[in-house]
């Protein structure tokens, strides 16, 4: 799978992230985890005070189909405004450290997409400036535990790479939005990926060229020069969220919801993410947190008789590390193999 990067002011999504999550040096947190005690006062007090709305979820889903959403609840409506709260159960990963890197940005994050290919991710991103760089990824939050031996990967793969130091990471499990549609205003940032921003403003130029007579002629709604749509007044929400829908299916685009959200809430609950205590080693079949020659062995026994020699979940992972995220074969013990003949 190729993973797609989300072209849009990264660094404004890496401190939306950051206003989440209380991030320490060297730590992960994960912010309202399902059955958490901050979960569950959210979810009661939405349920207490706003209009519960289930039958939205699915249409939302259709707009923001990256980000898993789980609940909607109403919570104000009239023909100026609406205002919704919105669950989203994707997980978000940020890592930042602070050190000069002659690396350009579009290096790091190309080696990071080559290092995880996987289903999970949606998306990859990130920002720099002289004195940072920040990795930000988002998942599909089907697998909690997957996406968080995943991150550890992208953590020790940049760290070992880039030998960053204080690093600072957060893991954002549950993420609640109010999403605002204004009479007579809404965006849809599209967003394709490209290599370049060049290539990304031609193709959004090309949207607006393609679209702008379909725009108007099915919601009497244009394009303004930021490429926001700009509605009329008496197009309902409904109608609204089908014509992202619209773009979101024919283009695969995102909704970019930061123009329609207005705050967001979260706690923090402290995880250790020590380098020294995560569970992703490469090669580590065994899961025991050293790369030897019976990593290597159990790999070829495995492939031999996997009802006898059976990998766990977090072995499984480790091992697989020749190849592109294929699934683990004997070319992975044989890796394995070559670096130890190295050291």
């Amino acid at each position: 799978m190729k993973v797609k990067k989300i072209i849009l002011s990264a660094l404004a999504s890496v401190m939306a992230l950051s206003s989440l999550v209380c991030l320490n040096s060297s730590a992960v947190y994960i912010a309202a985890s399902q059955g958490s005690e901050h979960y569950n006062t959210w979810v009661e007090s939405y349920n207490a005070h706003y209009t519960p709305a289930p039958e939205l979820a699915d249409v939302f889903s259709n707009v923001f189909p990256k980000y898993n959403v789980k609940n909607v609840w109403i919570k104000y409506t009239d023909p100026q405004l609406s205002v919704y709260q919105i669950e989203f159960s994707h997980d978000d990963y940020i890592l930042m450290y602070f050190k000069p890197v002659s690396e350009s940005y579009e290096d790091i994050i190309g080696e990071l997409e080559s290092e995880l290919t996987y289903d999970e991710i949606n998306t990859i991103g990130g920002s720099m400036t002289d004195n940072y760089f920040s990795v930000y990824i988002t998942f599909n939050g089907e697998s909690h535990e997957r996406n968080i031996m995943i991150a550890e990967k992208a953590y020790s793969f940049l760290k070992d790479k880039y030998e960053t130091k204080d690093i600072r990471t957060g893991f954002a499990e549950r993420e609640f939005k109010e999403i605002k549609m204004s009479s007579g205003f809404d965006a849809i940032d599209g967003v394709i990926v490209y290599e370049s921003k060049a290539d990304f403003n031609e193709s959004m130029r090309n949207i607006v060229d393609s679209e702008s007579e379909w725009l108007k002629e099915n919601y009497q709604a244009t394009f303004d020069e930021s490429r926001m749509i700009q509605f009329p007044e008496g197009i309902t929400d409904m109608e609204k969220l089908e014509c992202f829908r619209y773009f979101v299916e024919k283009y695969n685009v995102s909704v970019h919801y930061t123009y329609l959200a207005s705050s967001s809430s979260a706690s923090a609950i402290d995880v250790d993410f020590e380098p020294e205590n995560i569970s992703y080693l490469a090669g580590d079949a065994n899961a025991d947190g050293e790369l030897i020659v019976a990593d290597a062995t159990l790999i070829l026994q495995s492939v031999g008789n996997s009802d006898k020699y059976k990998l766990t979940e977090q072995g499984e992972f480790n091992a697989d590390i020749f190849g592109n995220c294929d699934g683990v074969s004997a070319l992975d013990a044989f890796e394995i193999q070559k670096i130890l003949a190295t050291r």
